[in-house]
This record gives C-alpha cells, sequence and structure tokens, in this order.
C-alpha cells in the first residue's frame, strides 16, 4: 500500500476510529520499540562510552605525547591483546580481515592512519572484550 494513499484513508476515517487507529499504532510502536530497538540503542551507547573511556585513560596516562603516538601506542596495545585472545594466527587474520579486508597488518597501518584503526577494531570488538581490554590495561 502507498504511505500517502493509506494516510489519505486514515484522515477520511470518522474521528473517534482514528483515535482507536492511532493508539493502536502507538502501542505497537512502543512495544516493538521496547522489544528490538532499545537494546541495541543501549548497547551501543555502552559500546561507545568504554571507546571513549578508553581513549581517554591512554590520554591522561601519556599527556605529555602528542595525538598521533598516543592512539599508536593503542593501535600496538590493541593488535598485541587480540592477538594474545585468539586462539591462532588464522583467527586473528580472520578477524583483521573481516574489519579492513585485508589480512597484513603492515599494509593496514600503511593505509590507514592509526585514529581509524583503533575506532574500527574497538567498534568490531564486542563489549564483553572491551571491558576486558580495559581491565587488563587496569584503567579501572
Amino acid at each position: 500500500m502507498n504511505s500517502n494513499r493509506g494516510w489519505k484513508i486514515y484522515h477520511n476515517l470518522p474521528r473517534d476510529i482514528q483515535d482507536v487507529v492511532s493508539i493502536y499504532i502507538m502501542k505497537n510502536t512502543k512495544e516493538y520499540f521496547r522489544s528490538n530497538v532499545a537494546p541495541y540503542l543501549i548497547e551501543k551507547g555502552m559500546k561507545k562510552n568504554k571507546i571513549y573511556c578508553i581513549i581517554d585513560y591512554y590520554k591522561n596516562k601519556y599527556n605529555i605525547l602528542s595525538i598521533v603516538y598516543i592512539y599508536n601506542l593503542l593501535e600496538r596495545d590493541l593488535l598485541e591483546w587480540i592477538k594474545d585472545i585468539c586462539w591462532s594466527e588464522d583467527q586473528f587474520e580472520i578477524f583483521i580481515n573481516k574489519i579492513f579486508n585485508d589480512k597484513n597488518i603492515d599494509n593496514i597501518k600503511e593505509k590507514y592512519e592509526s585514529t581509524y584503526v583503533v575506532n574500527k577494531i574497538l567498534m568490531n570488538l564486542s563489549y564483553d572484550n572491551m571491558v576486558k581490554f580495559e581491565k587488563m590495561n587496569t584503567l579501572n
């Protein structure tokens, strides 16, 4: 059904039926949002907050260094940590290939800036792994 056509039909309905339809649509929209959209948004918000915490920790810890060097340190620590948690070299290559479409870390370092690499890796980590990385670096 065309959305404009549905809108015209809705406005041609009597006012009391419009109210019933509006309430029904509102209930379904709220329920859909609560069950499907809200958990996704909460998870994304928690991930972004954790990313900011990790980056701020590195900025505060190495505040005398330049931002570029701080991101290089964070990139190095992240890649080492991911290598440690992966069971094999193949699994690490699969993870890196999934994110950057390239298995070679040297190519990735040449092609992208460290800020991009750090943000891309952190966004692709699960929230639990970000918490483990944070605790490993004694961020708390």
